[in-house]
């Protein structure tokens, strides 16, 4: 099958999550927008207008919606999509606003994990969707940004990403305990 070429406001750095067995992706910078794309019809179709464009941020999906943390570029913001109403709403900004940051969900919560700033981080943070407020978390062991996830049983894996040079690091964090364990 011939999928074709997505819009051109799909633009580099963009995040992407599956919902329904249709793919939900988010471009980087001013012109750039959301896309839904429906492989069994070989379609895209623009979403609502972002309240603000997603900028080397990350997304996930807690309970049909799709969270959307942007970078600090664009204000760090948290910008909420309902597949269901076809409408964006906002969530509380995220108390430290990093570029690529990891962002995925688990046990209900989204996690947005590591990031840049003016250097490699390791803050994590967690975003309860039922309280719309965020808690710091124990810091992972490794500072990096660009890395990327994988929840397994609700650990969350956090793999790879840039310390100013590409990093190997596997590590795994327990929400429920807020510990860590590393590969070596």
């Amino acid at each position: 099958t011939n999928y074709g070429v997505a819009p051109d406001t799909i633009c580099g750095g963009a995040a992407s999550v599956v919902l329904n067995n249709l793919i939900y992706a988010f471009g980087v910078g001013q012109q750039c927008q959301g896309y839904k794309f429906d492989p069994n019809a070989n379609t895209w179709t623009q979403l609502p207008t972002m309240p603000t464009p997603e900028d080397e941020g990350g997304a996930a999906i807690i309970n049909g919606k799709i969270y959307l943390v942007n970078g600090a570029i664009r204000g760090g913001q948290l910008l909420i999509y309902d597949p269901i109403a076809n409408q964006w709403t906002s969530g509380s900004t995220p108390p430290t606003l990093q570029r690529g940051p990891a962002v995925t969900a688990a046990n209900g919560k989204l996690y947005d994990i590591g990031g840049y700033d003016d250097a490699t981080a390791s803050v994590v943070q967690e975003y309860d969707p039922l309280a719309d407020s965020w808690v710091q978390k124990t810091s992972m062991p490794t500072p990096r940004g660009f890395a990327t996830t994988a929840v397994i049983n609700g650990i969350i894996y956090v793999i790879g990403g840039r310390t100013g040079n590409l990093s190997g690091a596997v590590e795994a964090y327990d929400p429920t305990q807020d510990t860590w364990t590393t590969g070596e």
